[in-house]
């Protein structure tokens, strides 16, 4: 277990404990805020955990599903960013919507329905808030109520440690800061008084604290079957057998790359990441030592 003072409010865990309760309602009313640029009133929180459609599907308990005066918001706190990740999170939001239907009525054209990633690990040529629709190559959108938001944590971070005095990047960036990062940049600022506080009455039995083991499992599927799935329409488009070859063998060694990066990144040694990963342990500490 992680002692409180070295967690930040990213690990999933914690941000549940301390923004999905009434108790922390003000608060997540205030990023989402920040978020999406404009006011919001949250009106309930929903069940986190999505139906089950048949007896083979595994049950999927999301971060945080909250309904407002006109939206259905679904929150996700990615500790990696990739885009297996991203399409993992666009499952669960297209099976929130569906869910949201009501059976011989009619469809909720009029229901804006919002999905927010918030990610660590993405490049700095995102911006802290990146909006995505369903739009044309005109950016004529195809329909109006389906939005998804992707905030990356660590540039918000980075621009507050860089002077940057924003009220709406600071409490962005608050989520990746520790306890003693909270003390430096609260600056009598009520958002971050109050998260400041609320680590302050926990101890690290507070809250459950879910290793990343299970879900990297998943998601590192997915990457090599994406890789190899590329390397395949790579080789396809040569028209040559050995372009396939070569093209799944590239995307498949790039997939791996990837993988073992954000997982450094994110705190794993480079043992675990071969375990976990079952790449050979000298090719794990190589790929460190080169980045």
């Amino acid at each position: 277990m992680k002692n409180v003072e070295s967690v930040k409010v990213k690990d999933d865990a914690l941000f549940k404990t301390i923004f999905g309760t009434e108790e922390g309602k003000p608060m997540l009313e205030t990023l989402l805020k920040d978020i999406m640029q404009e006011s919001v009133s949250i009106i309930e929180f929903k069940d986190r955990e999505l139906p089950i459609d048949s007896i083979n599907e595994k049950a999927k308990i999301i971060d945080l599903l909250v309904r407002m005066n006109g939206e259905l918001v679904h929150i996700e706190v990615n500790s990696l960013s990739s885009k297996a990740i991203r399409f993992r999170n666009f499952v669960y939001f297209s099976k929130i919507i569906v869910s949201d239907q009501e059976k011989g009525k009619r469809y909720k054209s009029d229901q804006k329905y919002i999905s927010i990633n918030l990610s660590c690990s993405l490049s700095k040529k995102h911006d802290v808030v990146e909006i995505y629709k369903l739009q044309d190559d005109d950016l004529d959108e195809y329909i109006d109520n389906v939005i998804v938001y992707e905030v990356n944590l660590d540039k918000a971070r980075e621009l507050c440690y860089n002077g940057d005095n924003r009220k709406e990047i600071r409490h962005i960036g608050a989520l990746t800061m520790t306890r003693s990062d909270l003390e430096i940049y609260k600056g009598g600022d009520e958002f971050m008084e109050n998260l400041a506080k609320k680590l302050d009455r926990m101890d690290a039995n507070d809250f459950w604290y879910i290793t990343p083991e299970e879900d990297e499992i998943m998601i590192l599927n997915a990457e090599k079957a994406m890789a190899r799935k590329e390397g395949l329409e790579e080789g396809r488009e040569k028209g040559l057998k050995q372009g396939k070859k070569e093209g799944l063998e590239q995307g498949k060694k790039e997939g791996q790359v990837e993988i073992i990066k954000n997982m450094l990144n994110n705190g794993f040694s480079s043992e675990e990441v071969a375990k976990y990963t079952n790449i050979d342990l000298k090719e794990v500490k190589k790929i460190e030592n080169e980045f």
